[in-house]
């Protein structure tokens, strides 16, 4: 049984994992920030609205994860549907996705560069979970 992407269920899911991660808390150590994740609507999906997922990063510790909530965040990541599809089924990078304007970033792309292997950690750690995704109509 999976966890259909962008839910409640899915993201402490995801933020399980990486807590989970001794690897992930070293790694992670100086990147403490506040997130905000979007997939755009997908009409072709019955998604009428942008998902939306917030969570805090803090000493190595996920938390604070708010879904459906569209919030201000020092670091922003939002992109097509099919992209995060694609980067959670671990076909397309994230960080190239970002680089091909695939997906907006704001915020410090140099820290996020810096802390790389945190944040293929955090990937690994998303790519664990078993992902349903919302249906085409």
């Amino acid at each position: 049984m999976g966890y259909l992407f962008f839910s409640e269920e899915w993201a402490h899911k995801v933020i399980e994992n990486i807590n989970a991660d001794r690897e992930f808390f070293k790694a992670s150590q100086g990147f403490d920030s506040d997130f905000l994740f979007t997939a755009y609507a997908d009409p072709a999906r019955g998604l009428r609205e942008d998902l939306h997922v917030y969570n805090v990063l803090r000493k190595g510790k996920a938390g604070g994860v708010e879904v459906g909530v569209k919030k201000e965040a020092a670091m922003r990541i939002e992109g097509p549907y099919e992209v995060w599809k694609e980067v959670v089924e671990g076909r397309k990078d994230p960080i190239k996705a970002i680089m091909n304007k695939e997906f907006i970033f704001q915020g410090d792309l140099k820290k996020v560069m810096k802390y790389m292997k945190a944040v293929k950690l955090l990937m690994d750690n998303v790519q664990k979970v078993p992902t349903d995704w919302h249906s085409k109509k």
